[in-house]
Parts: C-alpha cells; sequence; structure tokens
C-alpha cells in the first residue's frame, strides 16, 4: 500500500536577505538557505539525514530488544 504525506513549508525571509525554512508538521527540523529555492533543498535533505539516522537508532535498539518493532516506509514528497 503506498502512502504519502503532505508537508506544508514555511519559508521566512531574514533581513540579510536569506531564508529561513521549516515545515509546520516538524518545526523542530529547521533549513536555511540564500534562496528560496536553496533554503527548501537543504531541508529536504535535512528531513532525510534525521529519517535515516532515525531508523538505524530504531534497528539498534531492536536488536537488544525483542518487545521493538521496526518498518520501513517510503515518504513520497512533491
Amino acid at each position: 500500500m503506498k502512502k504519502s504525506l503532505n508537508l506544508n513549508a514555511i519559508l521566512v525571509q531574514d533581513k540579510s536577505g536569506g531564508y529561513t525554512s521549516f515545515f509546520a508538521q516538524f518545526p523542530n527540523i529547521i533549513a536555511e538557505g540564500d534562496t528560496e529555492d536553496q533554503a527548501i533543498e537543504n531541508l529536504f535533505n535535512l528531513v532525510q539525514d534525521v529519517f535515516e539516522h532515525q531508523q538505524k537508532e530504531e534497528m539498534q535498539m531492536a536488536n537488544g530488544n525483542e518487545s521493538i518493532k521496526t518498518r520501513s516506509f517510503n515518504l513520497a514528497m512533491a
């Protein structure tokens, strides 16, 4: 079963002209860039890194405790 998740990106232009970006659904994952496109690209890369790191952490926990299950899924963003 293929599912997708719709995310709302927030872009804030700072006084120097750069941008800060984050997804409303993940407000603690914040990226920056000199342009809107760069800020969004950095945000996508950062979210991917966070998810990959979390998956590795869950797998390490699962090796020591059989009551923990992990499930992989693909997150498609348009």
